[in-house]
């Protein structure tokens, strides 16, 4: 089903999993990860990344399990997709003592990824809401979170 409360619940759904995953951490990852590469080898405490990377692939799986609206499975299939390149790239860094140069590579990526899931739920998905004539509510999760004022 597409229909505009459909659209609503998946991607409200999408918002609390974001907010479940991720509100719990004081920093960003990539903060964490830039201290990881800035330390002198041998001090690197790579296991700080490890909360990430388990908010990351659950994050994956929740929205993997949820039931996209056939209109709205570009959104879905973009969202996977992005989470799946930060977790890749959080392992990475993770692995900066075993492979330092994919450490580097996966920092400087990581910047361009964040930019993507800005601009996939920030900005895309609201010019679509747009064209689809979807509201959100303000106390809606999908509001609250990712609103950027469109």
């Amino acid at each position: 089903d597409s229909g505009t409360e459909s659209v609503k619940n998946y991607f409200n759904a999408v918002a609390q999993i974001f907010t479940k995953r991720f509100s719990k951490f004081k920093t960003l990852d990539i903060e964490v990860a830039t201290e990881i590469i800035k330390s002198p080898e041998g001090s690197r405490d790579v296991t700080t990344l490890d909360p990430f990377i388990n908010a990351t692939k659950a994050a994956i799986a929740d929205i993997s399990a949820l039931d996209a609206p056939l209109d709205a499975r570009e959104f879905h299939e973009r969202g996977v997709s992005v989470l799946t390149e930060t977790l890749f790239e959080i392992e990475g860094v993770r692995g900066i003592n075993e492979d330092p140069a994919l450490a580097l590579v996966a920092i400087s990526q990581r910047f361009k990824t964040m930019q993507k899931l800005s601009q996939l739920y920030n900005l895309d998905v609201w010019a679509w809401f747009k064209t689809r004539n979807v509201m959100f509510d303000k106390s809606e999760p999908m509001r609250q979170l990712f609103d950027v004022g469109l």
